[in-house]
């Protein structure tokens, strides 16, 4: 972008386009700020020893092996940098063809890890380890039964205020989630990382065979493809799924292999 001054647009982008435009939350701003500090700290060091129409590519290595940032953050730092220069393309056509470049840079792939949650067990201990005879504890473990009944993200528990707790009949909490998307999830009688409790929640739901859209909005998604994934994390749920298919004539549980089988399979 040599020539064009850069300020201007950067700020365009973020008060004009990013937040008066399209509405983003705090969150989202602020991710997008992180990346664009990121990528000028970056291309400080960087430009004046090698060319800057590949700087953007030598950045996202950059994240992945100097910074050890795993395929999905690079990938988002990529996204707030295509959102600029898209936005950069719209107001400078001059530009156009160097905003195209980095358009077009691919995002990478990643293997999708499985879900990890906690049984009800292991909520339960969770949930017991705070010091109730402290103030700090309670709220611990105030702020535990919280996100375990309703799989609220962090950023939305940390968000939260006392207004947004409605108690009583109809008890339930408002969350301001993902692109500034409101929604009210129940309150209902409540019984390692934070993501895990909001799994949890999600898993316990799909265990009382809730249906799938309901869990979507629940946690807030805005597809119910980014629900799907807790179909596949619980074996449980493919045995029973099995078990109604199951034939008349074929004996309920799992397959045993005979005993000459296995000890043939342990003597290779």
């Amino acid at each position: 972008m040599t020539g064009h001054p850069l300020p201007p647009h950067v700020q365009a982008f973020f008060t004009e386009r990013l937040i008066s435009q399209l509405g983003a939350s705090p969150n989202t701003a602020a991710s997008f700020r992180d990346a664009f500090r990121l990528l000028l700290n970056f291309a400080e060091r960087d430009i004046g020893k090698r060319p800057t129409d590949l700087l953007v590519g030598r950045f996202l290595d950059h994240l992945e092996c100097d910074r050890r940032n795993s395929a999905r953050t690079r990938n988002f730092r990529l996204t707030a940098i295509r959102s600029f220069y898209g936005h950069v393309a719209r107001c400078e056509p001059a530009l156009l063809e160097h905003c195209r470049q980095v358009l077009a840079m691919p995002s990478k792939r990643f293997e999708q890890r499985p879900v990890e949650w906690l049984d009800e067990k292991e909520i339960k201990a969770l949930v017991a380890a705070p010091d109730v005879a402290t103030r700090q504890g309670r709220r611990d473990r105030a702020l535990l039964l919280l996100m375990v009944q309703t799989g609220i993200r962090v950023s939305e528990l940390t968000g939260l205020d006392r207004g947004d707790v409605e108690l009583g009949t109809g008890a339930h909490v408002r969350v301001s989630g993902k692109g500034c998307r409101q929604r009210s999830t129940p309150l209902g009688e409540r019984r390692i990382s934070p993501h895990c409790l909001r799994h949890a929640a999600a898993m316990t739901l799909l265990q009382q065979e809730v249906p799938i859209t309901i869990i979507a909005l629940w946690l807030g998604h805005q597809s119910v493809e980014s629900t799907m994934k807790y179909l596949h994390a619980d074996p449980k749920i493919k045995e029973n799924a099995m078990e109604r298919t199951r034939p008349v004539d074929v004996p309920p549980g799992r397959y045993q292999p005979e005993g000459q089988v296995m000890a043939f399979l342990e003597s290779l």
